[in-house]
């Protein structure tokens, strides 16, 4: 908690070093190629939520839907002005 760290630091108190554990964590697009190159990553429920923007995604797919309308709607438009 950056915050709460800064207060204690700017106040001179000591304080531990919480440790952290290093994980990977990847994008849409980066699960979208680590699941072509490991497909049991599909059912692994419990490395998708921890190491991945999925859940977030699933709980407000409002962003999602929008950037797909977009993107196809940009694409259409190209494919209709080529002709």
């Amino acid at each position: 908690n950056f915050p709460y760290l800064h207060c204690l630091l700017s106040k001179n108190i000591k304080h531990e070093v919480q440790e952290a554990d290093n994980i990977t964590y990847f994008n849409l697009k980066g699960l979208v190629r680590e699941m072509l190159k490991t497909p049991a990553l599909a059912f692994n429920i419990r490395y998708l939520k921890n190491n991945t923007p999925l859940m977030f995604s699933l709980k407000d797919l409002i962003p999602m839907l929008y950037k797909y309308v977009w993107r196809t709607k940009n694409v259409l438009v190209s494919k209709i002005k080529k002709l």
